[in-house]
């Protein structure tokens, strides 16, 4: 049996989905590679930071068919978006689209004969086949991914002629039944977590200045980028709101963040400026840095930073 798993950090929302064919051996593994000092995968990164209690873990897929396990991988990860290589950083922990193969398993001849057949070429009759069906509106691009036996995105461009077949079809008929087949937006979406009252609620609590996204996303129990979709418009679109204001205030929150940022100015920083002063003259006078560290209860790093004037810049003048 093969799976695809999820773990999702508890303090940012952010996912890592991976598959594998044994779960309690890939659990161990990403446990003990957090652990290493040169653990350098990003979701390994992560578990070294938060810890791994601080992950849910689950299991979203299994089947007895590795070739359409990869397929699933792939799915979820671009369902949750955590590819962060194509959404930036805060997306999630992972580096592909996943789908390049199964975790600590090779591959069977028949695995891989089964994965040749698939990265075949659709036939001219095929791609007919396939605009025929959504034409009867009937089918989801994902549906049809399943009858033809690819993923969704490639039968979605196959719909929208962004393929090198060239075949005499009018593409403009799909154009009702691709509204038809939108998801609605908003509220009325399946999977929203916030009422249209909501969010006009969380735009005007951003509009009235001195918040940020980041403690938005805690107070509301989500992540940060879907606070920014909201300010952006790209999440609840149609909702009736002028966001023009927001940008302002968006450009008056980053001059801000950037002038408290500073020092000890920032919300964040354990350190006083005599702090600094003290650790710089300790490490002047030849103190060990993972001494330094230990007497003020920091890492190490952040006293060699400090030390090399690597931050706390405007103390070392």
């Amino acid at each position: 049996m093969f799976y695809v798993y999820e773990f999702c950090n508890k303090e940012n929302g952010k996912k890592y989905i991976g598959k594998t064919n044994d779960i309690d051996k890939r659990k161990y593994q990403h446990a003990y590679l957090s652990l290493q000092s040169k653990n350098v995968k990003l979701f390994h990164r992560a578990i070294a930071k938060y810890g791994i209690d601080c992950f849910s873990f689950s299991i979203l897929f299994s089947n007895d068919d590795e070739i359409i396990v990869l397929e699933k991988e792939k799915f979820f990860i671009e369902l949750y978006k955590t590819n962060v290589s194509k959404y930036g950083k805060d997306a999630g922990y992972n580096l592909t689209d996943g789908g390049e193969g199964v975790s600590g398993l090779k591959m069977s001849e028949a695995s891989k004969l089964k994965m040749s057949e698939r990265k075949k070429k659709f036939s001219d009759q095929d791609i007919t086949n396939i605009l025929n069906d959504y034409k009867t509106g009937e089918h989801t691009t994902t549906s049809l991914s399943v009858k033809y036996n690819c993923s969704p995105p490639t039968i979605s461009n196959v719909i929208n002629n962004k393929t090198t077949y060239k075949i005499d079809y009018d593409f403009s008929i799909f154009d009702s039944i691709k509204n038809d087949n939108k998801h609605p937006s908003g509220e009325n979406n399946q999977y929203s977590s916030f009422t249209n009252e909501q969010v006009i609620s969380i735009l005007n609590e951003y509009k009235s200045g001195g918040i940020s996204t980041r403690k938005l996303a805690i107070k509301y129990n989500c992540h940060a980028t879907t606070i920014e979709n909201m300010i952006n418009g790209k999440c609840y679109p149609d909702l009736d709101y002028d966001r023009t204001i927001l940008q302002n205030v968006k450009i008056d929150n980053y001059a801000n963040k950037s002038k408290n940022n500073c020092g000890e100015q920032n919300v964040s920083s354990k350190l006083s400026e005599k702090d600094i002063l003290t650790i710089k003259k300790l490490c002047a006078d030849g103190m060990q840095v993972k001494e330094v560290a230990k007497l003020f209860g920091i890492h190490k790093q952040t006293v060699g930073k400090i030390k090399n004037n690597q931050t706390w810049k405007h103390l070392s003048k």
